[in-house]
């Protein structure tokens, strides 16, 4: 059995900042934080790169659940956008652009409302219908690399594009905006009010251009819907538009984004793992659930408000009115529930939804995880044929992870694709 694990470092002092983002990682650097701190507590207070303190829990799978879902007898924890940016406002943090009426900063019966009208936009039969686009933008993403055996940096090159162009085009977005959303969604992932701050405005300024286009030129894509949905016999605000706009683009690429690259480091880096997948598929379902399981390409659930005392043990409690983050690789690296060898990747074991939660859980479970999983499936079946014996390039310890308190990716990764 090939499996992946890590090696501990003597001296090791886990650091809560690394729950979110706020030191520079490498490697799998963020896991050794992760299993220290959560064998310790099952909640820590730090701050993200704005100043703002949360609380971050770093429990395992069932409680994970119990705490998201907000149906056990802890209380429920809001996700209201104006009580969230009172909440920062008090700390002295502005809230950023994304903080706002959006699918993820709403509760019921908002929520509902808002869902209800992009769910069409990732069906099952929607996305079943875009497979032919998918793949022929894989293929001209690959026909467009460097000579064979020439190393190229496949976050740059595949990870960014291929999730990027596909919710631009779902969503209407032209061609000659999507370089500039990519760069202020980066800017925004990065927490780090000098570059956010001015990328969430510059992105709201643009959509509101297109809101204002749109309304009058319709045409069949999502951003076009929702401009002229029917809310309760009245249309969406502009900021309101706005803001559900940046949040799907910003969630609609850059999760895929880390978990494209995330599959790529942990096959390539295990053992036998990515030439058994070429040209026999079977197995890349699970294995692309066991990378979601243990290297989950979102650190973290942003921003809950603690509606009241959470008292998660008898020596450990979330005051009311925390901000608060949920740790979600501790979730899946849950010994309880995935046993003893939690820590190790294992791409041949028979992960499956059930044991992770990657895409979150409850009323905020991720609406894109069917184009997600649709579009890094389809890639490594034609990557793993296509170039079945490439290789990672350098010391995947020292390969430096992308900033951000959300989202859990590799800066870049140089990879030979070799026939």
């Amino acid at each position: 059995m090939s499996v992946t694990t890590l090696n501990s470092a003597t001296g090791f002092v886990p650091d809560p900042r690394a729950l979110v983002g706020a030191v520079p990682l490498k490697g799998y650097e963020h896991h050794r934080h992760e299993r220290s701190l959560a064998d310790q507590a099952p909640v820590h207070v730090t701050k993200l790169p704005d100043g703002l303190e949360v609380y971050v829990t770093t429990m395992g799978l069932a409680d994970t659940r119990v705490l998201l879902s907000g149906t056990g007898t802890w209380p429920r924890m809001s996700k209201d956008a104006s009580a969230l940016r009172s909440a920062m406002l008090s700390q002295g943090v502005q809230p950023g652009e994304i903080i706002g009426r959006n699918l993820l900063y709403s509760d019921l019966p908002e929520h509902q409302v808002l869902h209800g009208l992009v769910r069409s936009g990732f069906s099952r039969a929607r996305i079943e219908g875009l497979r032919p686009r998918l793949h022929d933008l894989i293929l001209d993403l690959l026909d467009a690399l460097p000579e064979e055996g020439e190393p190229v940096d496949v976050v740059e090159r595949i990870a960014v594009p291929l999730p990027l162009t596909m919710i631009c085009e779902l969503m209407g977005v032209p061609t000659e905006l999507r370089p500039d959303m990519r760069r202020w969604s980066a800017a925004i992932m990065t927490n780090d009010p000098a570059v956010s701050a001015p990328a969430g405005q510059a992105m709201a300024e643009a959509f509101s251009a297109l809101i204002a286009l749109r309304r009058k030129r319709p045409d069949e894509a999502l951003l076009s819907a929702l401009v002229h949905a029917d809310v309760d016999g009245a249309r969406l605000g502009d900021e309101q538009l706005a803001t559900m706009l940046i949040l799907l683009i910003v969630a609609g690429h850059e999760t895929t984004t880390a978990l494209i690259g995330n599959c790529l480091a942990a096959l390539l880096h295990s053992p036998g793992a990515w030439k058994s997948l070429a040209g026999q598929h079977t197995g890349i379902g699970s294995a692309i659930a066991e990378v979601i399981r243990w290297d989950s390409p979102v650190r973290m659930t942003p921003h809950y408000l603690a509606t009241d005392t959470i008292h998660l043990s008898a020596d450990h409690a979330i005051p009311e009115g925390a901000v608060i983050m949920v740790n979600l690789g501790t979730a899946g690296r849950c010994r309880r529930h995935n046993g003893s060898a939690a820590d190790l990747f294992n791409p041949f074991r028979e992960t499956n939804a059930g044991d992770h939660v990657g895409f979150g859980h409850g009323l905020h479970f991720c609406l894109g995880n069917l184009l997600a999983t649709t579009e890094v499936d389809l890639l490594m079946r034609v990557l793993c044929d296509r170039y079945p014996n490439s290789t990672l390039v350098g010391d995947i310890r020292q390969t430096p992870r992308a900033r951000s308190s959300i989202t859990n990716a590799w800066a870049r990764l140089d990879v030979q694709l070799r026939r």
